[in-house]
């Protein structure tokens, strides 16, 4: 499955597959898929539930991996 470009609306729309394949280039032990699947059901993570599929905010998740960061206890 491609993107699905909103230029209208400024944000591009991925799947979860596709933001599983992303984060996992960048890890050493990479997530499993079933992990990407509770986060795009979390409230505050950045996604949208059209015709029953799960899709993600690309231009958000940078936005919202720094709020975890900010949240983390030192």
């Amino acid at each position: 499955m491609d993107k699905i470009d909103t230029s209208t609306s400024g944000y591009t729309l991925i799947s979860p597959h596709q933001l599983y394949e992303r984060i996992n280039r960048e890890l050493d032990e990479p997530l499993g898929l079933n992990t990407i699947y509770k986060l795009v059901k979390e409230k505050d993570f950045p996604s949208v539930k059209i015709g029953g599929r799960f899709y993600i905010i690309e231009e958000k998740v940078a936005g919202w991996l720094d709020g975890l960061a900010g949240k983390r206890k030192r």
